[in-house]
């Protein structure tokens, strides 16, 4: 089990807590990156309404017990800032089946406990992946990414769509 935070809108959840301190002490410089009206709203929109408790697994539990004939080889992460404990449950995935992985990551610590970029970059050179293209930033002070990696030394017909799809060389 996990704590669920649930920020502002019904719509605002995290597995992580709101980093304030960072935002308040940085404020004046981060206000002036990204959109200005998320910037000016961010604390409105961050204050914390409810934590729940959710039953969570790790996804190489929930690929074992899924049909040995299916090959999963494509990973999309998007869990405002637990992505590096979604890569953490994906070990065995990530050494052995996946090719690519497209995940949002963030460039400033607006979560407590938050891997940023250059930490994820660090746990996936582990699985041989690399980073492959960075889209540009969005969110609140620009803080985030969509990052595409893909794993090294892979050449087949399914690294091959990936890299059209993502329109990579």
């Amino acid at each position: 089990e996990k704590d669920l935070y649930i920020y502002g809108s019904k719509d605002g959840a995290s597995f992580l807590k709101q980093n304030y301190s960072y935002v308040g002490e940085n404020f004046f410089d981060l206000i002036e990156s990204g959109h200005k009206l998320f910037n000016k709203t961010w604390f409105l929109r961050s204050v914390l309404k409810d934590k729940i408790k959710i039953k969570c697994r790790t996804l190489d539990s929930v690929i074992d017990e899924i049909d040995n004939n299916i090959s999963y080889d494509f990973l999309k992460i998007d869990v405002q800032g637990a992505e590096h404990l979604v890569l953490r449950g994906a070990e065995n995935f990530l050494e052995n089946s996946c090719i690519g992985i497209q995940l949002e990551a963030f460039n400033i610590p607006l979560f407590k406990e938050l891997k940023l970029l250059p930490e994820l970059i660090d746990i996936l050179k582990n699985y041989n992946f690399k980073l492959a293209k960075e889209f540009p930033r969005h969110g609140s002070f620009n803080s985030q990414s969509e990052c595409i990696f893909l794993k090294r030394n892979i050449e087949s017909k399914k690294m091959k769509v990936i890299k059209k799809i993502y329109d990579l060389p």
